[in-house]
């Protein structure tokens, strides 16, 4: 049975989250990928050697979006995007 994909209606705020050992490091790779763009950046939980970051950020379509999402991924640091 196949998912039908959900109807976000852009311009809207997105909630990344980031998983990774170091968060200062997480923070300064966020920082480098959305600029000077409109985001905010909430602690999320921490597990053993992993923390999250939330990161919401203000995306004009889905082309945007998974730019974002594809910056994140490849980024060293980021072991996961949620």
């Amino acid at each position: 049975m196949a998912q039908e994909r959900p109807d976000i209606e852009y311009p809207c705020n997105w909630e990344f989250r980031i998983i990774g050992a170091d968060e200062a490091g997480l923070r300064e790779a966020i920082a480098g990928i959305v600029g000077n763009q409109n985001h905010e950046i909430r602690p999320g939980h921490t597990k053993g050697a992993w923390i999250s970051i939330h990161l919401t950020l203000w995306v004009l379509d889905e082309e945007h979006r998974n730019t974002v999402y594809r910056m994140l991924v490849k980024h060293p640091l980021v072991k996961m995007v949620l």
